[in-house]
């Protein structure tokens, strides 16, 4: 996964194809995007950079077989007894306890591929979480 756009990237690789940033995070200066299908666009997809949302700058692609016929946030619906309707994961702050293990969750989304049914799994407040998650550490 590179660590600038988290686009998957395979191991064979040297360098991210959406924005060409190496393994270990930088740039590399040689690198040119090449333009998506029919598009004379060369802008990278999306980068996230710390503490700044992106917007994708061209249509999103699937990242198994390439194509655009992705449908975006898909909902995972939970139809378990009780349920919400609301897929979710949960980080726990205090993994040890018994009982009050200090927990926050965020919502799930997903991109399905229309072509080859890959599907792409994203939670919409990552960064909390990971703060979290990082906090439990030092508590």
């Amino acid at each position: 996964m590179c660590p600038r756009c988290y686009e998957n990237v395979p191991k064979s690789f040297d360098v991210c194809w959406n924005c060409g940033t190496t393994s270990d995070g930088q740039e590399d200066r040689d690198f040119v995007a090449e333009p998506l299908d029919g598009d004379d666009s060369v802008q990278p997809r999306a980068t996230f950079d710390s503490g700044a949302s992106a917007v994708p700058e061209a249509a999103p692609r699937c990242a198994r077989c390439g194509s655009a016929k992705i449908m975006p946030d898909v909902r995972l619906v939970d139809q378990g007894q009780g349920s919400d309707g609301v897929s979710k994961v949960v980080v726990f702050g205090n993994p040890d306890a018994l009982l009050f293990k200090d927990r926050r969750y965020g919502k799930v989304t997903a991109d399905l591929c229309g072509n080859c049914g890959h599907v792409e799994l994203r939670v919409d407040n990552f960064r909390e979480l990971y703060e979290h998650y990082r906090d439990s550490f030092d508590a």
